[in-house]
């Protein structure tokens, strides 16, 4: 009887342990993330700009949902006319014996493929360089034409155009036929040259394409290429096109479904999209009223959000200052500005700690304690 309650004693002892234990260090109970106060607190304060959802409307810019921008004034129509690198072959006929060109017969004399030099000229027997860059065919094939006749009787002449190097373009990266595509006044638009090239991007909506033109760079969306008129541009001679995928991506921390990098499904994403993709929150842990985005943002963009001195307290002499962004999703308004509220590659979403998770934690380890305590004391 002694023995048996000296057992139950002992036992007894270290489950009072374990639950001394549990109450003077519940403080230091694992977590997911930081609470609404620890975002709040004077140090990050003084250190970071912390703005509202609700204070931005749809007329912030470069905040809210938006497309590629159509550049303007770059259509252009390809020319016919020869230049500098083109092949044309040549082929003239003489009606009389003993032509210059056909010799003892009657008859044609091809003259092979001439290729227009950086002089923009072409060589011609008995006649010498004649220009041909800035020429259609049919204008070359006249003024040869013109020129034979104080040479040859009654010359006929045939202008075949063998290959336009001088009306390429090149495009390379998500395409199966990378490489020189050559131009010509019913195929230069952006979408045919792109199908003619086979693209293989597996998500148009996330493929950017780059055409360079004169050291400058204009960038379109291949989804927008497609179903927009003004962004299916027209290319021009010696442009380069490349595709590539874009990759944007943004990390998820604290209370929510899943704590990783979430890949863009889609190029346009929201706030409310992106706490979507992370898997809701938490109902245990979360705070509704504690989710926030953090994101370096321009200052011209903070000036138009903030007041000026809190601008300055924070980085005066800053092109960029660290911004946190307050989404509570208890307000509708706040909810309705997030709906339209575009996501960026590299942010940060972190949903806080409801105050009473931690005491929920507490609760669930007495309730296990004192589960332990009945057993022990039922030996």
């Amino acid at each position: 009887m002694l023995v048996n309650c000296h057992k139950k004693m002992s036992k007894l002892c270290l489950v009072s342990a374990a639950l001394f234990s549990v109450f003077f260090t519940g403080c230091s109970l694992p977590q997911s993330g930081p609470s609404s106060s620890d975002i709040k607190n004077d140090q990050v304060l003084a250190e970071y700009l912390i703005i509202p959802m609700s204070s931005i409307t749809s007329h912030t810019p470069n905040l809210t949902i938006e497309t590629y921008q159509a550049h303007n004034g770059i259509s252009a129509i390809v020319s016919e006319t020869l230049g500098v690198g083109d092949k044309v072959g040549i082929t003239i006929w003489e009606t009389a014996a003993e032509g210059l060109y056909t010799g003892s017969s009657k008859g044609s004399a091809d003259l092979g493929v001439r290729v227009i030099n950086n002089q923009g000229t072409i060589n011609i027997p008995y006649v010498g360089n004649i220009k041909a860059s800035g020429l259609t065919p049919e204008q070359l094939r006249l003024n040869l034409t013109s020129l034979l006749r104080s040479k040859s009787i009654d010359p006929q002449v045939s202008i075949r155009v063998e290959e336009r190097l001088s009306k390429k373009i090149i495009i390379q990266g998500l395409v199966t036929k990378a490489g020189f595509i050559e131009l010509s006044s019913n195929q230069n638009s952006l979408s045919n040259i792109i199908a003619l090239a086979g693209p293989t991007a597996q998500n148009p909506d996330l493929t950017e394409v780059i055409v360079e033109r004169n050291g400058e760079k204009i960038r379109r969306i291949l989804n927008d290429i497609y179903t927009t008129p003004n962004a299916n541009i027209n290319l021009l001679p010696n442009d380069s096109v490349v595709l590539r995928a874009l990759s944007p991506r943004f990390t998820v921390l604290g209370a929510t479904g899943k704590q990783n990098l979430v890949s863009f499904p889609k190029l346009n994403l929201s706030l409310l999209e992106a706490v979507a993709l992370s898997g809701g929150l938490q109902d245990e842990l979360a705070n509704p009223e504690g989710v926030y985005l953090l994101r370096a943002e321009s200052q011209d963009i903070v000036q138009q959000l903030s007041a000026s001195e809190m601008v300055g307290k924070v980085g005066a002499n800053s092109s960029v200052l660290p911004v946190i962004y307050e989404l509570n999703m208890r307000d509708p308004k706040s909810l309705f500005a997030a709906k339209n509220f575009a996501i960026r590659d590299g942010d940060t979403l972190i949903a806080t700690n409801a105050s009473f998770a931690q005491v929920r934690k507490v609760l669930s380890a007495v309730s296990d304690v004192t589960s332990l305590t009945r057993a022990a004391t039922a030996f």
